[in-house]
């Protein structure tokens, strides 16, 4: 074979490859960038639907799905953050589950399970009086405790 063949092909060969290489591996990566979105879409489909079954079966109540919408906190900083809950602690916790009620209104919050001696059952409120998120933003009001439906956690 000449040389002259043999030098062509050593340059056309990696000036076709490289941009077929290129093109192959934009189109490999984008193909799973999609297989991945779609995944993701379809768990949370999943999860959303089996939440939706649970509550038209009456398994959960509606004050279990987590709200977006913060009706009470706002712009406010909320509680979960100023005590610095762990997210297993926070997660569970009725103040986080029910946005739309400060924590001091729910009855099963985490504060009021763990106070310090005595029976924790969820609703002494005198913790509240010295808690300082209350203090930030309950303005001395009288402390009228709700239920809390569904978001049961353990006594620590």
């Amino acid at each position: 074979m000449p040389w002259e063949i043999i030098l062509a092909l050593v340059i056309a060969v990696p000036i076709i490859l490289i941009p077929v290489a290129l093109v192959w591996y934009l189109n490999f990566r984008g193909t799973y960038e999609v297989i991945r979105n779609a995944r993701r879409l379809q768990k949370r489909r999943a999860e959303l639907l089996r939440e939706a079954e649970a509550l038209l079966l009456g398994e959960v109540s509606a004050s279990t799905v987590p709200v977006e919408v913060t009706d009470f906190w706002g712009n406010r900083r909320p509680c979960w953050e100023m005590s610095r809950c762990s997210p297993e602690i926070r997660d569970e916790c009725p103040a986080y589950r029910n946005r739309a009620l400060p924590c001091w209104a729910l009855e099963g919050t985490y504060s009021k399970l763990c106070m310090a001696g005595g029976q924790a059952n969820g609703q002494d409120t005198t913790i509240c009086h010295a808690c300082p998120v209350y203090k930030r933003y309950g303005e001395g009001k009288p402390i009228e405790l709700r239920p809390a439906v569904g978001t049961e956690i353990a006594a620590h």
